[in-house]
């Protein structure tokens, strides 16, 4: 659906737009949720986010999740979103190339993030965790060796750390064509693999949807306990 589209569609069924920089308490109202977001899609949304705090790699309301909507627009949770308790009402939409969001919730601090990776990749969802063993690497600077799971290496490509913090710029406002050199220099590591570590915040993993998302989440954390065993047995 067209920006313009999108907007005239939200007019007319609650006649107001929300906005990124300045939301306000609201959940996205239903008629519109069913709008943007097929059922299908959001009923697949809350399952997978719900699999991943039921396999533990998630942290109260820490993590984050996002689907890709077209080539528009994202959904995405809210900041108040609890992964083990997630609903349909947690979801809210946001646009790709402009500011605005549909919906008053506020947005999880690294919207931005999903933001970049839609429109600088492929990838149809992205998901942000905090799994025990991988934030650990992550504290110590370890890389997991790749013979330890290589399935998980082969799938996910070398886990490495990226130092963000959650105000970093990374969307200035320009084009598609002049990110600012943080983005530019994530951009040049996610195109090489399906998962990224954030010291301090957690792991962010990416792929087609959401559960391919946490299926290589579980990979790695699996991959980052092996590799924490193997590091302290050849102290």
């Amino acid at each position: 659906m067209p920006k313009s589209a999108v907007r005239e569609t939200y007019h007319y069924l609650v006649g107001s737009v929300g906005h990124w920089s300045a939301p306000v308490s609201r959940t996205l109202d239903e008629r519109v949720r069913d709008t943007l977001i097929p059922r299908r899609s959001r009923e697949a949304f809350v399952a997978a986010v719900r699999s991943a705090a039921a396999a533990g790699l998630t942290a109260g309301t820490l993590s984050e999740a996002s689907i890709r909507l077209g080539q528009e627009k994202f959904a995405i949770t809210t900041r108040t979103c609890r992964a083990s308790a997630i609903t349909e009402d947690d979801l809210t939409v946001a646009a790709l190339h402009d500011r605005w969001v549909i919906g008053r919730e506020e947005l999880p601090r690294f919207a931005p993030l999903h933001r970049l990776f839609y429109r600088a990749t492929a990838a149809g969802a992205v998901l942000l965790t905090q799994p025990v063993a991988a934030l650990t690497i992550a504290a110590r600077r370890l890389a997991p060796p790749a013979h330890l799971l290589a399935d998980a290496a082969a799938d996910v490509g070398d886990l490495i750390c990226f130092d963000f913090q959650p105000g970093d710029d990374v969307l200035a406002e320009t084009d598609d064509a002049n990110w600012p050199a943080i983005a530019t220099e994530l951009i040049a590591i996610i195109s090489e693999r399906q998962a990224l570590l954030l010291p301090g915040y957690g792991l962010l993993t990416w792929g087609n949807d959401l559960g391919q998302a946490v299926a290589r989440a579980e990979a790695v954390e699996r991959w980052c306990a092996i590799a924490l065993n193997y590091y302290d047995a050849n102290e």
